[in-house]
């Protein structure tokens, strides 16, 4: 796959593409991996995503919604190789990815400007 193809992405069901280095994937958060974040971090996702949003978040939080989701996406990947791929573009586009990703969750991806095609 070239750097201007990303791989096909369904937005009704909430996912988007997450590159990591030289690869992209499918990201999803499904009711399941919600679920499995929540009880393993002990926290809602909303909550996890006030604490992202205020800079309050723990990398190990990050890793998880990250690999959870890119699981959800439908790759098999483990936490061990994204942390990788995560060390390697740095801690800031970390947090950006999961930013992406619980906004997406909660309330969809933002399509200003549609607005009309959405009503039809």
């Amino acid at each position: 796959m070239t750097e201007t193809e990303k791989t096909p992405i369904n937005k009704l069901r909430g996912e988007i593409n997450v590159t990591l280095g030289d690869q992209d994937y499918v990201a999803r958060l499904s009711m399941d991996a919600i679920i499995k974040l929540e009880e393993r971090f002990d926290s809602s996702i909303i909550k996890m995503a006030t604490d992202l949003s205020s800079a309050n978040i723990k990398m190990g939080v990050v890793i998880g919604i990250i690999t959870i989701a890119i699981r959800g996406g439908g790759n098999d990947v483990n936490e061990r190789s994204i942390k990788a791929k995560l060390y390697q573009i740095g801690l800031v586009e970390a947090y950006k990815i999961a930013g992406e990703i619980l906004t997406t969750c909660i309330g969809g991806e933002s399509d200003s400007g549609n607005e009309e095609e959405a009503i039809e």
